[in-house]
């Protein structure tokens, strides 16, 4: 399938991105990434592909392509349990590659009826070698504000480089805790107060420092705050809520980096 689009950074590092998938074996049993794309200008011709900056500067438009014609949202009802896993294992995946992924709504793809779910869109992810402080603009772009299943770590390294924050004071607290638990209402308020108290008086640069510690967490704090919200019953009758819960309600220190062992214990090996 080709799609036309516009030139964007957050299509680019979808593309970014998915040129990095491709590298990894049997990328198409995880991912369902761009495969292939075009670079327009305003009038529509072709544009050869290049750094330079002039023909750069030309890129209105792309087109993109896809592994597949026809796919489709997954709708996670059959098989929930070994489908949920299958994602978190495509996650670890990425993680290997030097990527955390971030849930969109349209995140979970299937190319036919009987078909796994597949990652998809891949546009608001992070491939960590590339990211600097200097260029924290054009990867944590001002959109991921408006995300539901980013973590607290994300929406402050946002906010702050957006609103030239230099300082983290009691006003810049509030304001980021009234924005984000806008339409959080499951999560436990007291633990993201707790963390955001600790990064009172602290600089923005130490801060941000501060937070990539916990960058591969935030994969599986978006997954499962999308299960949450979205399935949240089908996690209580598979026994899952609970581990969902109390991941995205830790502190960054003490999230579990066992998460995917505890969920395939439960899946696979609970009586």
């Amino acid at each position: 399938m080709t799609i036309f689009v516009e030139n964007t950074l957050s299509i680019n590092n979808h593309i970014a991105i998915s040129n990095k998938i491709r590298n990894i074996p049997l990328f198409l049993s995880y991912f369902f990434p761009i495969i292939e794309s075009t670079n327009l200008d305003e009038k529509y011709n072709v544009l050869t592909d290049s750094i330079s900056n002039s023909i750069q500067r030309d890129i209105k438009y792309k087109l993109i392509q896809f592994p597949n014609n026809t796919f489709i949202d997954y709708p996670f009802t059959d098989h929930f349990s070994q489908s949920l896993y299958k994602v978190f294992l495509g996650c670890l995946v990425l993680h290997e590659y030097n990527i955390s992924y971030t849930v969109n709504d349209d995140s979970f793809v299937m190319i036919n009826d009987d078909s796994s779910p597949l990652l998809h869109n891949f546009s608001n992810s992070f491939y960590f070698p590339v990211i600097r402080y200097s260029n924290l603009r054009s990867y944590f772009s001002q959109s991921l504000l408006k995300n539901p299943y980013i973590p607290i770590d994300i929406f402050v390294i946002t906010y702050i480089i957006h609103n030239n924050i230099t300082v983290f004071n009691n006003e810049c607290l509030l304001s980021i805790s009234e924005l984000f638990f806008d339409d959080r209402e499951k999560l436990n308020k007291n633990t993201i107060i707790m963390d955001l108290n600790y990064l009172l008086n602290y600089e923005t640069e130490q801060i941000i420092k501060y937070l990539l510690q916990f960058k591969y967490t935030w994969t599986y704090y978006s997954l499962s705050q999308y299960f949450i919200v979205h399935h949240s019953q089908q996690l209580r009758q598979e026994g899952l809520y609970d581990i969902l819960s109390e991941y995205i309600n830790s502190t960054f220190k003490e999230r579990n980096v066992d998460l995917i062992d505890y969920i395939h214990e439960n899946i696979f090996t609970s009586c």
